[in-house]
């Protein structure tokens, strides 16, 4: 291996272990978040569960994303 092509390597091999210690960093900073994308929604679908979701959306979330949701 020439010294060009080792320092290529070299290059190559330190990107490599930025890029996992970013993915991995990334994984430990949003592991709650990634758990609640996959696990169950702890409180069951009713009319009273909707309409107090309804009331915390338009106090808490309706402003930003819009009446629809759609950041209008």
């Amino acid at each position: 291996m020439t010294p060009l092509q080792a320092s290529r390597a070299k290059r190559l091999r330190w990107l490599l272990g930025v890029a996992l210690a970013l993915c991995v960093g990334s994984g430990i900073y949003y592991i709650d978040l990634l758990k609640a994308a996959v696990s169950p929604n702890p409180i069951p679908s009713s009319p009273q569960s909707i309409d107090r979701a309804r009331a915390l959306w338009k106090l808490n979330c309706e402003a930003c994303h819009g009446v629809e949701g759609r950041g209008d």
